[in-house]
């Protein structure tokens, strides 16, 4: 935070009312010696009202045909008065005092800025339908608390929002992300978030190029950076800042898969093994140690032994077969990649 977030909660100034001649000295259109006030202001389309000590919007109907309006670093406690900018498309609310969220009639918004306010829920978003970037990190919420999002405004917003940030907000779960379809940055700074499952989850949407989870308690555990890259989608480029080479997506992708093969084809031979009574020797333990289970399929149906023993001897071959092929793959995107980095 910034000091004039600490100033929000400390300052003793007085508040300033938007009168008209603020509203006139805040914008750099030039005006004509022959207009008048009203007709110079239906012209506006841009307003810097930011840190002028404003507690109320007000007085800003005439400027109908406003596309952007800065109003961020002030003493803000309700977003009202601002059903007139049908047309507008950037809204910076961020460093104020806001806590809810009204229905916003902005059908054109692009981008939303409400960083360092005190939001607990998302809403007004269900005429927002060109939304591209939302940006409401750090709500000053109570310690138990976390920020939610009203399901109507995500669905709202799920086909256009390409820019997520929603840093250090006690979030847990991101299932409800799961459905921005569109979205190609997101980041997650400085969250509660635990489980691997809801990673990877993020980073499996087929357009996200950029996370960043550091922060968050996932990013301790084993292998977190391999599990994450392995599950993401071809268009996955930048993890926690720091790059993620295409040869090291497909290596890790490679490994997981021999990881599935190999947790398969364990359990079809503890279920020939249990069938047959035989204590036929594959390498399970050393695997299973390795690499847990983690990454399993659905278990296979015990048949008979026969049967059992000729699928097996087929899934085994196959999977050397493939791996060898996989390992062959990887070792050129690897040279390739080395060899475009060396004529660099």
């Amino acid at each position: 935070p910034t000091m004039s977030v600490s100033n929000n909660h400390v300052s003793t100034k007085k508040f300033r009312k938007i009168t008209l001649d603020m509203v006139l000295a805040s914008t750099s259109l030039t005006r004509s010696s022959k207009e008048t006030a009203d007709a110079y202001l239906q012209r506006v389309t841009h307003l810097h009202l930011q840190n002028k000590k404003i507690r109320v919007i007000e007085s800003l109907d005439q400027c109908t045909n406003l596309k952007v309006l800065y109003l961020y670093d002030n003493q803000i406690e309700l977003i009202q008065n601002i059903g007139f900018a049908t047309i507008l498309q950037y809204l910076y609310l961020h460093n104020n005092l806001i806590k809810e969220i009204p229905n916003l009639p902005m059908p054109s918004l692009k981008k939303l800025y409400l960083d360092d306010n005190e939001v607990q829920t998302v809403s007004g978003l269900s005429a927002c339908v060109h939304l591209e970037e939302l940006h409401i990190a750090r709500q000053r919420l109570p310690t138990y608390a976390s920020l939610h999002f009203e399901r109507d405004s995500l669905s709202a917003i799920s086909r256009t929002l390409q820019t997520l940030e929603i840093s250090g907000n006690g979030i847990s779960v991101l299932a409800p992300f799961s459905g921005l379809y569109n979205l190609r940055k997101l980041y997650c700074q400085d969250n509660k978030v635990i489980d691997l499952a809801e990673v990877e989850m993020i980073v499996s949407l087929p357009r996200l190029e950029e996370a960043n989870f550091k922060g968050n308690p996932c990013c301790t555990q084993f292998k977190y950076r391999d599990t994450a890259i392995g599950a993401s989608s071809d268009a996955f480029q930048i993890l926690d800042e720091v790059a993620v080479p295409k040869h090291q997506q497909v290596a890790i992708r490679g490994l997981m898969a021999h990881r599935r093969k190999i947790g398969a084809m364990s359990r079809f031979q503890r279920a020939i093994n249990t069938e047959s009574g035989s204590q036929m020797e594959f390498d399970e333990q050393q695997y299973e140690g390795q690499y847990g289970n983690q990454y399993d399929d659905a278990p296979y149906e015990p048949a008979q032994h026969a049967q059992q023993q000729h699928m097996y001897d087929q899934a085994q071959q196959q999977q050397e077969e493939e791996y060898k092929g996989q390992e062959a793959s990887e070792q050129n995107e690897l040279d390739s990649f080395q060899q475009s980095t060396d004529n660099y």
